[in-house]
């Protein structure tokens, strides 16, 4: 995501990155035990320079199968659960890539779900996705960010074969 929306910090190394967590992570906290990372742009560098803590989870990563931090990990867990598909729709940081991959496309001189087709899936829209697509935007008053969001949930964005 952070890729498509041309927001990815490619600074490498230095101190691990603390983003903003959930309010309901948040609450369970003792205050400034999570001190955000003031530079939002040190905020999008890649998960491996997250800040983690054994005791405190990630629930982007939790979703996703991050290994336990208390016990040993011989070989990483894999699934396949309905809450992966929600948090990816429905998080924070979802949203505000979308956001930005809209603002992306804005500019394009071709149409603008042409331009996050290429970005996000490498390549045009079939007629069938195009009507689609054009459908939710007139639902949406035109506004591109569903569509975007959409599409960083399609199985072709999350999977690789």
């Amino acid at each position: 995501m952070l890729v498509a929306t041309d927001s990815l910090n490619p600074s490498m190394g230095g101190p691990g990155v603390r983003p903003p967590l959930p309010g309901e992570v948040t609450v369970t906290l003792l205050k400034n035990q999570w001190p955000v990372t003031e530079d939002e742009q040190e905020r999008d560098r890649r998960s491996i320079y997250l800040f983690t803590r054994r005791n405190l989870r990630y629930p982007l990563f939790d979703a996703f199968d991050r290994p336990d931090g208390n016990a040993s990990c011989a070989r990483r867990h894999v699934s396949t659960t309905a809450p992966q598909s929600l948090i990816l729709l429905n998080s924070e940081f979802s949203l505000r890539m979308a956001e930005a991959l809209a603002a992306r496309t804005t500019y394009s001189e071709e149409s603008s779900v042409e331009t996050v087709w290429k970005i996000v899936l490498n390549r045009l829209p079939s007629e069938r996705e195009m009507r689609l697509a054009n459908s939710l935007l007139e639902e949406k008053g035109g506004e591109l960010t569903d569509v975007c969001l959409a599409l960083f949930n399609t199985n072709e964005f999350v999977w690789l074969d």
